[in-house]
């Protein structure tokens, strides 16, 4: 079992500020317990457990969609002429709507100053900010 647990760890990822894969993992875990039961003959235990394992893969798709939907991320590069804390002031706007603000690279350039920006919310908000 600790071989699985390590391979199922492997396939957990990290993409920018949030964890993929763990669905994934999860199944090549459970399924070796599945072949586990198999093979110390717990028939019953077997055919219950992988029903509630499928039903819990399929019923958790819409979940997982409406989840997706509700929550967008987005990305900005920010370019304006420089004043003090120009790239602080959308950060705050952000804010003000209720996103998560996640700063990237800055730089300026003699009188412009440039930075990226990534933000997530709810989808009406992120329309807002556009």
């Amino acid at each position: 079992m600790t071989g699985v647990g390590f391979i199922g760890g492997g396939i957990i990822f990290q993409e920018e500020d949030r964890v993929v894969d763990r669905t994934t993992a999860s199944a090549v875990w459970v399924t070796t317990a599945l072949r586990m039961s198999i093979g110390a003959g717990l028939f019953d235990l077997t055919t219950v457990s992988f029903l509630l394992l499928a039903f819990s893969l399929v019923a958790m798709v819409p979940v997982e969609r409406f989840i997706n939907l509700r929550k967008q991320r987005r990305s900005y590069r920010i370019m304006s002429l420089y004043q003090q804390k120009t790239l602080k002031r959308y950060d705050e706007l952000f804010r003000q709507y209720g996103m998560s603000v996640k700063k990237g690279k800055q730089s300026r350039t003699g009188e412009v100053i440039s930075g990226n920006l990534g933000i997530a919310g709810i989808r009406k908000t992120t329309q807002k900010a556009n």
